[in-house]
C-alpha cells in the first residue's frame, strides 16, 4: 500500500516521494534512496498544519558506501516529499 519514487529536476537533484495508501501506518519502513548525504522533510502530510498526528521524520543522515537504505516513519494515508539537505 505504499507507493514511492523519486523526480529528478532540471540541475540533477532528487526528490523523493512515499505515499502510504493504507489506514495503517509503517512504524520502521525501509527505502532505498538514490543517494547518500542528509535527508529532509520537505512536506510531510502528516504535520499538525495540516490537520495530522504530528507523526514527522527527523534528518536522515545516509552515508556514502552503505546501501543507501533508510528507515522512515509513514503515517497513515500520508505523503513525505524528501530531499537532500
Amino acid at each position: 500500500n505504499v507507493l514511492a519514487f523519486t523526480r529528478w529536476d532540471d540541475s540533477g537533484q532528487p526528490l523523493v516521494c512515499i505515499t502510504n495508501f493504507s489506514p495503517v501506518p509503517h512504524e520502521h519502513y525501509r527505502l532505498p534512496m538514490p543517494l547518500p548525504g542528509t535527508w529532509t522533510e520537505v512536506i510531510n502530510t502528516d504535520d499538525l498544519a495540516f490537520g495530522g498526528s504530528g507523526v514527522l521524520n527527523q534528518p536522515i543522515f545516509v552515508a556514502e558506501g552503505s546501501d543507501l537504505v533508510i528507515t522512515l516513519r509513514v503515517a497513515p494515508l500520508a505523503t513525505i516529499w524528501l530531499k537532500q539537505a
